[in-house]
């Protein structure tokens, strides 16, 4: 493991997530809006980015698989690139979500 770090709630941030999170319905009063965004504060301050390092692994190896919850429920999000020995992605990185419960996932 490289490191573990906590995701900066920044406005773009937030107001992307609400972009796709949330209905017009949802945010066009003054109230609607503001409880959209204090949820995606609260949902981005508490998401952390986990950097790893794996080497000599084959076709074998699934990212998604290494980070699943016990929960079984929870949405995993995960950016996978395999990097030749010049750290040089060999093929480019994938935006992943995979909901645990069903091992689905979609690529982004």
């Amino acid at each position: 493991m490289l490191g573990v770090y906590q995701v900066r709630a920044t406005d773009g941030l937030i107001q992307d997530r609400i972009q796709y999170s949330y209905s017009e319905d949802d945010v066009k009063t003054k109230e609607g809006r503001a409880a959209a965004e204090r949820e995606c504060r609260e949902f981005l301050e508490s998401t952390v980015l986990v950097e790893v390092l794996i080497h000599d692994c084959d076709e074998r190896f699934d990212v998604g698989e290494a980070f699943l919850t016990p929960d079984g429920e929870a949405m995993v999000a995960f950016a996978e690139a395999i990097l030749d020995a010049n750290a040089r992605a060999e093929r480019s990185p994938r935006l992943m979500l995979r909901k645990t419960s069903s091992s689905a996932y979609c690529e982004l």
